[in-house]
């Protein structure tokens, strides 16, 4: 079987690498099982259209909020974390996402 380059299946496996996700955590994320995942990462069989782009699009989210929170890090082995990050930021860009991080951090007026 042969995965295009740019397949869900094939650019998940990638963004699960990166961020250090694991299939179980991942699995308990989407709900796609966790056997018919791993056969999907590993490009032996090819997801549903639903599946593949609920994954795809759940794993280009976190990358996102990765990025927008960087230097911090994402608990990658916490999936009620990540649900929670998933949900606390869901309808805002990198962008957005970074100033409030840098809000936080870097105070709202207030004084030592």
């Amino acid at each position: 079987m042969t995965f295009a380059s740019l397949s869900p299946e094939v650019i998940s496996a990638n963004i699960m690498r990166d961020l250090g996700l694991s299939n179980a955590v991942v699995s308990a994320l989407t709900g796609i099982e966790k056997t018919k995942l791993g056969y999907a990462v590993r490009r032996m069989k090819e997801l549903d259209n639903s599946d593949a782009q609920l994954l795809k699009t759940t794993l280009l989210r976190l990358q996102e909020i990765a990025r927008a929170i960087d230097p911090f890090q994402l608990d990658v082995k916490n999936v009620p974390s990540l649900e929670k990050f998933l949900k606390t930021f869901e309808g805002m860009d990198e962008d957005t996402i970074e100033a409030r991080i840098r809000v936080v951090f870097e105070g709202d007026g207030y004084d030592e």
